[in-house]
């Protein structure tokens, strides 16, 4: 019975696409093109659902650089830098204030301090740091996140206070790729730069203010990131150190630091498991976390070495959309039947398009969105053969 009704709705929306007209076929090749692009660029779902297959064409054709980044450092506190430590969280502010006193100490290009200070702890460890941080000789800045409401009673935050205290850049620590849908569950892939917000109480980007005290450089093409693979001599992408190998406490032999850091960008955060971990696109194939310190480094990297992704305007999407509609349409009207083997070419073929746009031109091309709009423009075409017309 049930079957016997899904084929009657069948035929008889078969029967409602039969043979239109040219203007009718126009209007349903528009209809097609433009409902897509919204679906792939306005509706942000998230993103669009091009991400939904970017993830490992950016995991596997990124750059691979041939050795490691030779301006940029991170060091990291994790749970092993504190164990001698009362407590985790918040940090202690003297080995904050010690660290930031090694650092300095190098010579660095700058520093960039990515804690969160927004409470008091013992006031004598955060003065110590506060000082550490306004009279480093070094070009610092700290990170900081919005503000979301003042204090109660209509004082300034405790970060706000802090941030005035230390006088230094302030670069907002956001990234863009957690966004709330009632209808999706969203991946919280880090794939893009925050994009630019004057509602912030801090505009400017963490890794921007960086690259800003380091020298010159143009903004990047597009919000996406440009992330760099493991280098080819198998060496850590960046320069990473232990706060206590930076500090001396490390069991190994002490460090000729002062050769290792100078002249470099040092970014000076935590890698703890229980906060600030992130999926991104290189976490495709084994699902690994990686610390917001080592994203703030991929885009930092990205502006000094003036590498970006481009993408297409919506206006160019429209046409290639448009396109791909209107020839999926001619191709269908001209098969006797819709078969696999030309699915699975298109499939392929797309692929390959977006993979050798990515890889030579730096090019998100929206493969997913055209791969859409041509397998619908090919049903809608066969579907309004005549051979469909009722009898």
């Amino acid at each position: 019975m049930l079957t016997d009704g899904l084929a009657r709705v069948r035929d008889r929306l078969a029967r409602a696409a039969q043979s239109p007209s040219d203007g009718k076929a126009v209007l349903f090749v528009v209809a097609i093109a433009v409902g897509f692009l919204l679906l792939t660029t306005l509706l942000h779902l998230p993103h669009g659902p091009e991400h939904w297959s970017a993830d490992f064409r950016t995991a596997h054709w990124s750059k691979h650089p041939d050795t490691q980044h030779k301006r940029i450092a991170l060091i990291y506190v994790t749970e092993r830098t504190l164990e001698a430590y009362p407590y985790l969280s918040p940090t202690d502010r003297q080995l904050l204030a010690d660290l930031v006193k090694a650092v300095d100490a190098t010579g660095p290009a700058a520093i960039g301090f990515d804690f969160i200070i927004d409470r008091p702890t013992e006031p004598a460890k955060d003065a110590a740091l506060f000082a550490a941080l306004r009279e480093a000789k070094a070009a610092v800045v700290v990170g900081a996140v919005n503000e979301d409401a003042h204090a109660p009673g209509g004082g300034h935050s405790y970060q706000a206070d802090y941030l005035a205290k230390v006088n230094r850049s302030i670069g907002h620590l956001h990234f863009e790729g957690v966004h709330r849908s009632k209808v999706i569950i969203v991946d919280n892939v880090i794939r893009l730069m925050a994009k630019p917000n004057t509602s912030r109480s801090y505009p400017a980007a963490f890794a921007e203010q960086l690259a800003q005290k380091a020298g010159s450089y143009p903004k990047p093409k597009s919000e996406y990131i440009s992330w760099l693979l493991a280098p080819v001599d198998k060496s850590e992408t960046f320069l990473t150190l232990s706060a206590e190998q930076v500090l001396g406490r490390s069991t190994g032999p002490a460090l000729p630091l002062k050769d290792m850091l100078n002249d470099r960008i040092v970014l000076i955060g935590g890698n703890f498991s229980d906060r600030d971990q992130h999926l991104i696109p290189l976490s495709v194939s084994d699902g690994r976390r990686y610390p917001g310190l080592f994203i703030h480094g991929q885009i930092l990297a990205q502006i000094i070495d003036d590498r970006s992704l481009s993408t297409l305007s919506i206006w160019v999407q429209a046409i290639i959309y448009l396109l791909a509609t209107a020839i999926g349409f001619w191709v269908g009207r001209r098969q006797t039947k819709i078969h696999l083997l030309t699915e699975l070419v298109s499939v392929m073929v797309l692929v390959g398009v977006g993979i050798l746009a990515f890889i030579y031109a730096h090019l998100i091309f929206p493969y997913t969105g055209v791969l859409l709009t041509w397998l619908a423009g090919v049903s809608a075409g066969y579907y309004s053969r005549p051979h469909h017309r009722a009898a």
